[in-house]
């Protein structure tokens, strides 16, 4: 009877035997994948596992990914840690950059930032995440900067809607709103919201302030 714990591996040029044709194994210890259910030929001299098994990074020598759902193509240092998601890390795909251990989805926009992007209601993708909030200036996607309520565009300008006019300032204190928007109540930072006196709700029917209002801007604004 043929002894099938002697056959040559059948990698080109090696002498080993010990391939057990019985169990599947037409490879010796040294040119098989190291998955334990895998009988394949090694994809590489120094890579322990094959094609269908390694991570899919060129180079990589770990295993790739697996849950309980899908295969990952990746193995866990290259894979997005968002939970279920199996798309390449942005460190892993930009490594120069030290980029995010999150993927192009999940990322956040911000250079060096480790933290995943805020999502509403599961679907709708911010750029940033939970601790970088977009400018509150209407329309404009930036982040803010640090220590402030806008991005570095628009951290001089009026928080009023759309408006551009500068901030008032008081010595050196911001007023966070311009001189035509800003509340009239002396010392207060609130815009107005009541349109006879120009206060906001607080200080509605107090004596406005005199305050001097940029060249060209006329106030009450018609």
């Amino acid at each position: 009877m043929e002894n099938n714990q002697n056959y040559q591996c059948r990698q080109k040029g090696c002498q080993e035997v010990g391939a057990d044709r019985s169990r599947g194994r037409v490879y010796c210890d040294d040119h098989r994948c190291q998955d334990h259910t895998c009988e394949a030929m090694r994809s590489g001299e120094t890579q322990p596992l094959c094609h269908q098994h390694h991570c899919a990074i060129n180079g990589c020598s770990k295993e790739m990914g697996a849950d309980s759902a899908q295969n990952r193509p990746y193995c866990r240092a290259h894979t997005c840690l968002t939970p279920g998601c199996t798309r390449l890390s942005r460190h892993a795909e930009y490594p120069a950059q030290e980029g995010s251990p999150y993927c192009r989805i999940h990322y956040c926009e911000i250079l060096g930032c480790k933290m995943p992007a805020l999502y509403w209601n599961t679907d709708i993708r911010m750029q940033y995440c939970e601790k970088i909030r977009p400018c509150l200036k209407t329309g404009c996607p930036m982040p803010q900067h640090v220590g402030g309520r806008f991005c570095n565009d628009h951290r001089e300008c009026c928080g009023y809607g759309d408006c551009l006019y500068p901030m008032l300032y008081v010595g050196s204190q911001p007023q966070s709103y311009c001189a035509m928007h800003k509340c009239r109540y002396r010392g207060c930072r609130d815009c107005w919201r009541e349109t006879k006196t120009h206060h906001c709700w607080e200080h509605q029917g107090q004596v406005p302030e005199v305050t001097k209002l940029p060249e060209g801007v006329i106030w009450p604004a018609s």
